[in-house]
């Protein structure tokens, strides 16, 4: 068994933020039958309450990855290093405008 992912799936198992199945409205864009990942560039890290990371997906499309412990530290997270969530959701932001899973 390899430890590698099979990034020639594409799409289907890597995909872009926007395509990712809403965690708010989950009719909306049905769950894959399949596993899925997310992958992100690290951008920035924003933490300033919560833990939060500005990442850019395949499609260089900016969104932020947040962590739900506070505890939780980003400081091994520096910029251009590559983040994978397993299963991600998007997320709508509370402002217009505004990305995050």
């Amino acid at each position: 068994m390899s430890l590698l992912a099979d990034f020639s799936l594409g799409i289907a198992k890597f995909p872009s933020f926007d395509t990712l199945p809403s965690a708010t409205n989950p009719s909306a864009c049905p769950e894959p039958p399949h596993p899925w990942f997310l992958v992100g560039q690290v951008a920035e890290n924003m933490t300033i309450t919560q833990p939060t990371l500005i990442c850019r997906d395949r499609a260089s499309a900016s969104f932020a990855l947040t962590f739900e412990e506070r505890d939780f530290s980003l400081a091994s997270f520096k910029k251009g290093h590559t983040v994978v969530v397993k299963g991600a959701r998007r997320t709508e932001g509370k402002e217009e405008g505004k990305r995050g899973s």
